[in-house]
């Protein structure tokens, strides 16, 4: 028996997105601090900066509930 419909192909999608978040995750904060060096130059900043948006999607992330 095979699924059909919109919750089969949900399901395809999410398992699609989850099997290469984490790749996806590293390049993205490689990203993240290499256009961050090449407009602050400054370490401590990028830091400061990057601690900041560590909180902020902490804060705004889901719950878990």
């Amino acid at each position: 028996m095979r699924l059909t419909g919109s919750v089969a192909l949900s399901d395809e999608e999410f398992a699609t997105v989850a099997d290469r978040a984490a790749l996806n995750g590293i390049g993205t904060v490689l990203v993240v601090i290499q256009v961050l060096w090449l407009a602050l130059k400054q370490v401590r900043i990028i830091l400061a900066v990057l601690i900041s948006l560590a909180i902020g999607l902490v804060i705004t992330g889901p719950s878990g509930s």
